[in-house]
């Protein structure tokens, strides 16, 4: 659930998780997709947990950010980090929220 859906799912009978999940949903979600599959047996289907999914979005988002902020002398990682020479060697560093933060140096 996020602020934006929580009025909407509450109203429809869904309940808030521990995590800001739903409760239910990922057994919903199974039923969902068993169903599917058993009808339309040539169509893929994936069930993300709220978790991975926070996950995807956290790490797409630090990349797009990364991608558009950096110096012409960092490098984008495929995790959303930037790595640059520093000083002291290579720096590994993490912006989130207009603050950057060294997450590694070698």
């Amino acid at each position: 659930m996020s602020p934006a859906n929580i009025n909407n799912l509450v109203s429809m009978g869904y309940r808030l998780g521990p995590n800001g999940n739903v409760t239910g949903s990922l057994d919903a979600g199974l039923r969902i997709a068993s169903e599917i599959r058993r009808r339309w047996p040539w169509i893929s289907i994936n069930v993300c947990t709220s978790h991975y999914k926070d996950l995807a979005q956290i790490g797409a988002r630090l990349f797009r950010i990364n991608m558009r902020v950096s110096a012409g002398d960092e490098s984008v990682l495929d995790d959303g980090t930037v790595e640059s020479q520093g000083s002291r060697g290579i720096l590994i560093k993490l912006r989130i929220g207009g603050k950057e933060y060294t997450v590694e140096s070698y």
